[in-house]
Order: structure tokens, then C-alpha cells, then sequence
């Protein structure tokens, strides 16, 4: 098993410097369209932990990962996001990551918020030969208030347990969800 080289960077936007990290195996080609990383909503490059460095491990493709302005490393957002910020990262940080890499193909990969930016970055660059892939997962707990059920369900049974429910205690059940496209064909 080869060691897995690190490099640090950053990179100026108009808006902000970007924080990027890569990971890569120096014995493999380079020739391997690249995998870009995508965070969560509140995430940064350092909540992947040791992921993408397993990830250009197995694939033997080196892996990007940044953080989006106003986490992690990189800068503090100007302002306030906008209701279309997931849409608007496809044509500005990314956009300054790829140019200032010179990624060319890619493969990207979104967790949570990053998988909707994965969606919009696939929709932006049509012509780019890449897979796309967003994984998420979700945590759902319902408890139905008695006024959710009739007065005389209510009545007869005020500590009922609900299906899909991990009993009354609050305690959260995860759904993981993935979606998937195929590969763009040139």
C-alpha cells in the first residue's frame, strides 16, 4: 500500500480566498479524471477525516476537497447566502476551484447540501465528461401530538407507541438515502 501525499492550498475568488486540500497516490497516473469532495451544509475539508484519503487510495485518482466560503479554512462569506446558493456555488467557487486547478473531467461527490451543489455543478458543465453522485442521510422522528389523532384514540391510548419510532424517547431513527447518475457519455 503506497502512502497517500497531502497538499494544502488556497485559492483566491472574487469574494474570498477558498481553502482546498488534495490527496493523491504519487505512483499512480494522473491520466484518471480527479474526485471532488463536496461537504455538508455546516461541514469543512476536516470533517471528512481520513475519507479521502482511502478514497485516492482505492481509486487511485486524487481527490479535491474544499471548504465553501464562511467555513473551515477559507474566508468568511461576505454577507448573507442567498436563497440560491446551492445553485450559484456551481458558478463561482467551483468554478475558480476548477479553473485554478485545471481539474478539466472530473467526478464530483456531495454529502448532504454538497450533494444539491453536486446536482447543480452537473447542470452547469454539460460538456465535462464526470459522474455525479450525491449520498445523504436523514434523520426523521414524528410523534404525533393528541391532537394528531381522534379525541377517542387520544382517550384510549395517550402513551401509545407510533410505528417507525424508536418508542417515545426522542431518540432518532437514520433513513440513508443515495442518489446516482451514470456517467456522461462524450
Amino acid at each position: 500500500m503506497n502512502a497517500i501525499t497531502e497538499a494544502e492550498a488556497w485559492i483566491d475568488t472574487e469574494l474570498g480566498r477558498l481553502y482546498v486540500k488534495q490527496w493523491r497516490d504519487p505512483t499512480a497516473g494522473m491520466k484518471k479524471p480527479p474526485i471532488v469532495l463536496l461537504h455538508d451544509a455546516l461541514g469543512s475539508v476536516a470533517l471528512w477525516r481520513d475519507f479521502p484519503s482511502r478514497l485516492s487510495q482505492t481509486t487511485g485518482r486524487k481527490v479535491v476537497a474544499y471548504d465553501r466560503l464562511g467555513f473551515g479554512e477559507s474566508d468568511p462569506f461576505p454577507g448573507k447566502l442567498g436563497l440560491r446558493f446551492i445553485r450559484e456555488e456551481a458558478c463561482g467557487d467551483f468554478r475558480a476551484l476548477h479553473s485554478s486547478l485545471g481539474l478539466g473531467d472530473f467526478i464530483v461527490l456531495g454529502h448532504s447540501v454538497g450533494g444539491g451543489m453536486a446536482i447543480a455543478i452537473a447542470a452547469t458543465w454539460p460538456h465535462a465528461s464526470f459522474c455525479m453522485e450525491q449520498t445523504t442521510s436523514m434523520a426523521v422522528v414524528v410523534k404525533p401530538s393528541a391532537s394528531h389523532r381522534s379525541p377517542r384514540a387520544a382517550r384510549r391510548s395517550p402513551t401509545r407507541k407510533y410505528p417507525g419510532m424508536a418508542a417515545d424517547s426522542g431518540e432518532q431513527l437514520e433513513f440513508p438515502g443515495r442518489f446516482t447518475t451514470a456517467p456522461r457519455r462524450k
